[in-house]
């Protein structure tokens, strides 16, 4: 019994561990500050200014709008970390404005080329809500050659059609445990896509 009982204890205290482990403190790349509106290009998107108060989003104050009329367009943004292999996940606060599902792409840009490594998500019309999006998920995008995520250099963000506006805020990288393979497939995402 004194056996079973220290098992349980051992895997309360592992199982603990493990998820304190999970939730490391997020690294912000972009928080939209007063002047991001004048570091971030644009082509076939309108863009818009504002403001949110504190608590709506993580850093709350500015907010960038990238506004799509049905014809597709991107934005695109530098970005202070080079090097994403210790991290697990990008993060991004989403406000979507419109009446249908906005389809985007977002992807990690190698340096100042055009190589880059993409995430397909699909935005719902509705309030501040985060979008976490493992890198492990980030692929090739046939149109471009693969990206070397520890040399981004930016973020674009695409929106192949339809109608509305994305608010954005908080573009942020979540760190990982497994040091530079953190952004790899674990084990468990390789046999849940067997």
């Amino acid at each position: 019994m004194r056996l079973f009982v220290l098992a349980v204890v051992m895997a309360a205290s592992f199982v603990a561990n493990v998820e304190a482990e999970e939730a490391p403190t997020p690294v912000t790349l972009v928080a939209f500050d007063d002047t991001s509106a004048d570091t971030w290009k644009r082509k076939g998107l309108g863009l818009r200014e504002a403001t949110v108060e504190d608590g709506v989003t993580p850093s709350g104050g500015s907010v960038l709008g990238f506004v799509a009329t049905g014809k597709g367009g991107v934005a695109w943004g530098p970005v202070p970390i080079a090097d994403w292999r210790p991290y697990r996940a990008l993060s991004l606060f989403a406000k979507v404005e419109g009446e249908k599902p906005l389809p985007v792409r977002i992807a990690a840009v190698e340096g100042s080329s055009f190589r880059s490594r993409v995430k397909r998500f699909v935005l719902e019309p509705g309030d501040w809500r985060e979008v976490v999006l493992p890198l492990s998920e980030f692929r090739w995008d046939f149109r471009r050659p693969a990206g070397r995520i520890d040399r981004v250099g930016r973020v674009l963000f695409e929106i192949d059609k339809g109608e509305g506006t994305v608010w954005l805020d908080d573009i942020r990288l979540i760190p990982g445990v497994r040091g530079t393979r953190s952004w790899l497939p674990t084990e468990a995402d390789r046999l849940r896509l067997a």
